[in-house]
């Protein structure tokens, strides 16, 4: 029989509930994962350091980008505070990457 995950994304919540706090109450509530997404025109904060941030504030809970907008990113720097994001998180990042989705970024 297949595993069912289900996960959360943290879009534009941030004035309703703290990344972290939510990542607390997703991994007590039995969640997998936790997505962040990026766009470099919104006001949000930055995706890996979100994840970096809750990292520390959970234990079992997968952490992941849906997409993060690498046209706007230095490659190098992206992988190295990814892998320091997952290094962080004991393993559990998982990097999603794109061209993004919005016509004027």
């Amino acid at each position: 029989m297949a595993t069912v995950h289900i996960g959360l994304t943290y879009p534009d919540l941030i004035e309703h509930i703290a990344p972290g706090d939510l990542a607390e109450r997703a991994e007590r509530w039995g969640f997998h994962t936790l997505w962040v997404t990026d766009h470099a025109l919104k006001p949000r904060l930055d995706p890996l350091v979100l994840l970096a941030a809750v990292s520390q504030r959970t234990s079992r809970l997968r952490l992941g980008t849906g997409v993060l907008a690498v046209p706007y990113r230095t490659p190098y720097l992206t992988a190295k505070a990814a892998a320091s994001v997952d290094v962080l998180s004991g393993g559990r990042c998982t990097l999603g990457l794109g061209i993004g989705d919005l016509f004027q970024e």
